[in-house]
Order: structure tokens, then sequence, then C-alpha cells
């Protein structure tokens, strides 16, 4: 009987969670003598060109005299709003739960459907300025004109925040970078550039395209209709072509931060180490963009993001999108959500805060041993001798054999470890090439991008192809080969590739080996690999951002490199 009445309260609050009177009554303002009670509702806001957007407002409790700033609240790619506080937002997603957390705390929430999504009308445009923007930027005309009791600056301008995540984070990077009316922004494992993110060096990826097509077609109930036409459909299949590269530029921050349009809002931008769609670099870049533009900016690593299904990389949460309830970098320590009600406390109600400029976490849950730490693109230059490496079997079967590493690892005893140049590159046919670079020390870390320069060179004979390097670690006794956050970086054989690689945030312990790992095949770009007969060639350099704890000296000299995605 007991879990009977769990459930009708359930259905209840699911049915009764927003209030079904007229929503125009809400608009009226009621004077700041009057109590405002807690309570929600739906309404219709009007695009530009008449599409409808459904939205959901979050009026918060306020007492006499009290106004409240506003937060809006965007969902991800082929997602919808958080119509209740219990819904898959409002429970289980971090933008959801600080809005939420936002409605309890005094401030006005509004939630909606982007267009194409939801119960909002039209057609996808993909983050379009002309469209998805400029609908970010009507919600808030709405808000200023709508909302009663708002808090507005001296000069009546309304007090304005925004959350969001991938997508719904995008939207508001780029909304203010035309609209100086945003204050205080939160995105969530976004985009700097779209066109790095989907093909790093011109590759293009395999599974998130394909994985965003089907998001976007089913969660828009197929109004995706721009992914039909010819250069998506070529990008999909592997070929991105110039007209396509300029439509994904005009949808990312760096068409307009590298022309001097940058962010007009203070931001506090969360980035996920292991999403390999979105990695760091993309965080950091925004983060510059908006320092560069005079803005307050904070970048925080996360260990999560966007995360590929198991076997494709390692479960650690919600499926596709997760991530971390805690933050920890150094003495600083808070939950996720905590840390963007803080920010907007600070920014929308005056009430003072602090933060590291970069919090940088270790693991699930283990700190950072500094909190004052910037990330930097630079550090010590290792080289690479040439290695060959099978381009169609070497990382093909890790799935199957890495196992029988770790079985052997078990009954292997350690012994001590020789000075990385005296160990000998490994794999390279059937198993991942690894090349010794450094063995590190008790309290080595890695924070920072790395940069790789290689010459790669196919066999005679052989066809172009594609390599994917990541950093990899090897423990002592142990055959087992850890590629740090599970992050590759394509380069095209032949070539002479310059690039930055996925930014790294990874503590080192004691004899643990540092190498560069180089294979033929990884889940990402499933369908970009080659013949199991293929061989490429590659050597060269690689910059690595090695640190010391910061109350011991480092012997490392850093060279600084200007980087991007």
């Amino acid at each position: 009987m007991t879990s009977l009445r769990i459930w009708l309260l359930l259905v209840f609050a699911l049915v009764s969670g927003c209030a079904s009177i007229d929503p125009l009554e809400r608009y009226k303002d009621t004077g700041s003598a009057t109590v405002l009670s807690q309570t929600s509702y739906h309404t219709d806001i009007v695009a530009h060109d008449g599409t409808v957007l459904r939205a959901t407002v979050f009026q918060p409790a306020l007492e006499p005299g009290v106004a409240a700033p506003v937060i809006i609240h965007t969902h991800g790619f082929g997602a919808f709003r958080a119509p209740r506080r219990f819904s898959i937002y409002g429970q289980l997603v971090l933008s959801g739960q600080a809005a939420m957390a936002a409605w309890d705390s005094g401030y006005w929430v509004i939630s909606y459907d982007q267009r194409g999504f939801g119960d909002s009308e039209g057609k996808v445009q993909l983050m379009d300025p002309d469209y998805e923007v400029r609908d970010f930027i009507t919600v808030l005309d709405w808000a200023d004109e709508h909302l009663p009791r708002v808090r507005r600056a001296p000069d009546g301008d309304p007090y304005l925040g925004a959350i969001g995540e991938s997508y719904g984070g995008a939207v508001q990077i780029l909304a203010s970078m035309q609209d100086p009316r945003l204050d205080a922004i939160v995105p969530i494992a976004t985009w700097y550039s779209l066109q790095e993110a989907l093909a790093p060096n011109n590759v293009v990826q395999s599974f998130w395209p394909f994985a965003l097509d089907w998001l976007g077609t089913l969660g828009s109930g197929f109004d995706f209709d721009l992914i039909n036409e010819t250069s998506y459909q070529a990008a999909l299949s592997g070929h991105i072509d110039s007209a396509t590269t300029l439509d994904l530029n005009r949808r990312s921050p760096a068409e307009y931060c590298t022309t001097g349009q940058g962010i007009q809002a203070d931001a506090l931008f969360i980035q996920g180490l292991r999403d390999v769609l979105f990695p760091l670099n993309h965080g950091l870049a925004n983060w510059n963009c908006a320092r560069e533009a005079g803005q307050d900016a904070y970048l925080v690593a996360i260990q999560d993001g966007h995360i590929m299904p198991w076997p494709l990389q390692t479960f650690s949460g919600m499926p596709l999108f997760n991530t971390q309830a805690d933050v920890r970098c150094g003495p600083y320590e808070t939950t996720a959500i905590a840390m963007v009600l803080a920010f907007w406390d600070e920014k929308l109600k005056g009430i003072t805060a602090s933060r590291p400029r970069h919090c940088l976490t270790f693991g699930f849950g283990e700190p950072m041993p500094s909190a004052d730490l910037i990330l930097e693109h630079g550090g010590r230059n290792f080289r690479v001798p040439e290695t060959p490496v099978k381009l169609g079997s070497s990382g093909r079967l890790e799935l199957l054999l890495q196992p029988w590493d770790w079985l052997k690892g078990w009954f292997t005893p350690a012994t001590s470890v020789p000075p990385a140049a005296e160990q000998p590159v490994t794999g390279g046919v059937l198993r991942p090439a690894f090349i010794p670079l450094y063995r590190a020390r008790e309290g080595d870390f890695l924070a920072g991008v790395p940069h790789l320069q290689l010459v790669t060179s196919a066999q005679p004979g052989g066809e172009e192809g594609v390599l994917f390097a990541g950093l990899g670690v090897r423990r002592p006794g142990s055959p087992v080969i850890e590629v740090i956050h599970e992050q590759f970086t394509p380069v095209r054989v032949p070539a002479v590739q310059h690039t930055a690689m996925a930014g790294v945030v990874y503590p080192l312990a004691a004899d643990e080996t540092l190498g560069l790992v180089l294979q033929g095949f990884t889940g990402a770009y499933f369908s970009r690999g080659k013949g199991w007969g293929d061989q490429a060639r590659a050597g060269g350099s690689i910059t690595l951002p090695l640190h010391r704890p910061p109350d011991e000296p480092s012997a490392i000299q850093y060279i600084h490199i200007n980087g991007s995605p």
C-alpha cells in the first residue's frame, strides 16, 4: 500500500507540476509589496519568423520588496526542456539540476525547447546564428518584457544568466557575442570550433556524427532536414568539403573570437577530459576568448562529458552524456551544483565568492595538488623515433587482448624500471605501438595541451591512411598500457603534421613510464581505417605539459606554443 501511495504522489506531481492558470495572468506586475509563491507554468514564445517556442517558467518564492535574476536553461542536441522538477533534466542532468537549485534559491528560471525539438515548432537548423541563436535572444526579450520583479542594474538592464550543455552551451556563447545583456553564462561540454570537433585534422569522426544524426532526426520528430543536404551526407561518409567547413564555422565561437567579436558575459566553462567529441581544448579556447574580451572567466576540467557507450569507452555513469557530482582541485572542494550556484550568486546577486581560475580535477574525486595552475600550450620536448605501425591491425583487437595483459600483470613480479631511453618500443603490428618517453618521479603530473610534430610516410605503393596518436602510461611490472583519458588524435599518412592533442590533466606515480601510443584503429573513428596489410612509419617529436608538485622546484624547461583545439 505504501508503494502505491508513493506512485500516486509521483503521478500527481508529474501531472500537476505546472499550473494550469492562464499564464498571461502571471505576467501582470503584482507590485513589490506582494508575496510571490513558488510555482511553474508553461507558455509560448513566438520567434522572429513566427515559429512557436514552448517554454516552462519557474517562478521563485519572493518576499515583498525582493526581485530576482533570470536564468535561461537550454537543452542538448536531440533532447528537450525541463518541463517540471521531476523530469530527466531536473533530476539527472547537471544543467537542469543547477537550474532547479537556482529556482529554489530565488531565481526566475526559463527552460525552453529549441526549435524543432520537444514541443517547439520549426526545423532544426544546427545552431544557425539566424535561427537558434536568434531564438535564444527572443527568449531574453520575452523575459525582460513579461516577468515581474526581475532584478535590474541601475541602467535598467535585467540580470541574466544561462546554463546548458553541448548544443545548449554553444547557443549561450554565441548569443552572448550578439547581446550584451547576458551577465553570467555556464556552458558545459560544448564546442569552440564545430568543424574541428567533428573532423580533427580533417579526419571525420565515425561514432559521434552518426549518433548526432540519429539523435537530431529522432529527437526532432524528423525535423532535421539540414542533415539530408549533399554536403552533410558527404561529411558523414568521411569527406568534409570547403562548403561544409564554412557552414560549420559560422556556427562556432572560433569564427567570431578570431575576428574580435568576443564573449560579452562572465563565464564558467565546464569541460570533460574524457570527452572525445569536445575535449578540454574547446573549453580552454572559449575561456581564452572570454578573457581576451575582458570578461571574468573560469574553466573547470571534469572527467566526463560526451561519453561513447561501452565498449568504445569505459562506462562511468549516464549513457552518452555524464558529469561528476563533486569537484576537487587543491583545497577547493564543492559540488558541481553548488559551484554553479555560487558563480551566479556572485555575478547576479552580488554575493562574493572565490574559486580557482582553472579548477583541474584528477580522476574521479582525486584532488589536484594545486588550485593555482593555469593551463598553457607548451612543455618539455621529447624525440619520437621513427616507428612502423600497421594501419589495419594495430589496436583493432585491444578489447580482447587487454584482459590478458591484466591477468599477466597479476603474476609478473615488479622489477626496477630503466630510464625511458633504455626501454624498447613495443607493438605496432597487432598491438598499438608504445614509444617510451619519460620515467616519472613521485609527484609528477600532466596538466596542459600536448603538441605533436610527426612526419608520417606510407610503405611503397601503399595508400593514404590515418594513424591515431594518444598518450599512454605503463605501470611498473605490468604490460598494460592505459591511454590517458581514452583520447586519440588523428594524424594523416603521409603528411608532416603539427597538431595539438587533447588536453590532459593526469597524475603520474613513481617509475611509471609515460609514452606515445600509435595505432591504426580506434572506436571513435571505426570506419576510417585501412586494409590489414597497409603500414606507415612515423617519427618526430612531442611536447608534453609535465609539472612537479607546487612546493618542489621543477627541473623541466618549458617551451611555449600558441595553440587552438
